[in-house]
This record gives C-alpha cells, structure tokens and sequence, in this order.
C-alpha cells in the first residue's frame, strides 16, 4: 500500500510519529511549508517552531519597520531558515539579526482576516540587470 497525499494516514502511524515529535497533532512537521489555513482558507507558512509549537505566519516577509509594527500589534514573529525551520524571534536575534535579509525571511504570525498590510512588507527583490557592455558587440576573431 503506497501512501499519497489523498490517501488518509494510518492511525497507528500517525500515533508514533506524534509520540516521537515528528508531528503534531494536526499533522505538521518541523519543515515549514506553504498550508492552507482550514478556518479562514488563506495561504500560510506553517510548521513547528523550535519550541514544539504549531506556527501559522503568513508568507510576507517583513522590514526591520513592519517587525515592530507587527510586534505592537500583538503578532510573535520568526525566523525562516533555508532548512525551513521556523525560530521564534527574541529580543536578543532582533537586536542582533534584523529582519530584511532575504537569506533568513522574518514572518509575522497568522490571523485570520487581518493580512500584513503592505506598509508593513519587504518590496519585491529585483533581479540584478547585467552590466552594460563596453566592448563593440562585435565578435574578436
């Protein structure tokens, strides 16, 4: 019996790996990935934390600004590592790894109905443009 995503997981299964750590109760894992929020339908970032808690953020990247902002509206706020790991934030990585790094993306968490405003959001990163040629286009030999 091969097991798909539409194929519901055997429950004996699914207790050992929660007994285990590897997932939580409502099936997530430690590697965070893109979810779907069952009661409000929205598209999310969500995994374990490094505390061992179920996390829903969603999947804008904030600016050293729109941390605080989120911060003074209630939000917690994490760390997404390239291993997809979600890390809470503290003052401490604040203070010393401010978000706008597009190698460690900062997360807001969910709620339901209320998205990050766009004050609050990293701009698109844009692709380097090439260098402009200073050589005649034309071929050396």
């Amino acid at each position: 019996m091969t097991t798909t995503s539409t194929t519901p997981m055997p429950a004996w299964l699914r207790s050992m790996l929660q007994a285990k750590g590897v997932i939580s109760e409502t099936g997530l894992t430690r590697n965070a990935g893109i979810r779907t929020h069952r009661p409000c339908h929205a598209a999310c970032i969500a995994g374990i934390d490094d505390n061992g808690f179920d996390t829903w953020t969603d999947p804008t990247e904030l600016t050293p600004t729109g941390e605080l902002q989120a911060l003074l509206d209630g939000r917690r706020t994490w760390d997404l590592h390239a291993h997809r790991a979600l890390t809470l934030r503290t003052s401490i990585s604040i203070q010393h790894r401010p978000a706008g790094n597009p190698a460690r993306p900062v997360l807001a968490q969910h709620r339901c109905h209320q998205p990050i405003p766009s004050s609050w959001a990293m701009p698109p990163w844009e692709p380097l443009a090439a260098p402009p040629s200073t050589e005649d286009d034309e071929c050396p030999f």
